[in-house]
């Protein structure tokens, strides 16, 4: 079980590196497909929130990849760009766009709610000491999990009465 785990571990290692490539070099070679195709991701998502605000975002991510992916298709017209180019350049603006939107999420939470992002802080310094005490040697990459939960935790109880979503409380963790 342990070799099958790590030679599945690997698999996904070199698709992600394939994939990283990938996407560099479509950046590079097409980059009107990326923008129009980052350009059409903005469009749809914008419509998908009027129909529904209160939806997650990773609702839509189907209907997003495929708006990206027409957009990406219809502006490859003569540019040499494969149907992987084209579907490299879609993920690309389709990251992009999400990418955008949490760093928006992000410094509006910091603007609306600091408090959440104060007590979220503290928590994740006193939960990264006590792991430190318990594996010195470790990571701190290996500790990310549970100092999320612990951030998300404080900010969640530091949000009571402030009309914080729980997106807002995610973003500030």
């Amino acid at each position: 079980a342990d070799i099958r785990a790590a030679a599945e571990a690997a698999c996904c290692d070199v698709s992600n590196e394939v994939a990283r490539e990938r996407e560099q070099r479509v950046r590079l070679e097409f980059p009107a497909l990326v923008t129009a195709a980052a350009a059409a991701v903005r469009t749809r998502e914008a419509l998908l929130r009027q129909a529904r605000p209160a939806a997650e975002r990773s609702t839509f991510k189907p209907q997003l990849l495929e708006a990206a992916i027409e957009a990406a298709r219809s502006s490859a017209a003569g540019s040499g760009a494969s149907e992987a180019d084209i579907r490299a350049a879609a993920e690309a603006a389709c990251c992009d766009v999400s990418n955008e939107v949490a760093r928006e999420r992000e410094q509006r939470v910091r603007l609306e709610f600091p408090a959440l992002v104060t007590a979220a802080a503290a928590a994740v310094r006193t939960r990264e000491a006590l792991l430190r005490q318990a594996r010195p040697a470790a990571e701190r990459s290996t500790f990310k999990p549970q100092l999320l939960e612990a951030a998300i935790e404080a900010a969640r109880s530091s949000a009571a009465g402030s009309g914080a979503s729980e997106a807002d409380i995610r973003a500030a963790a």
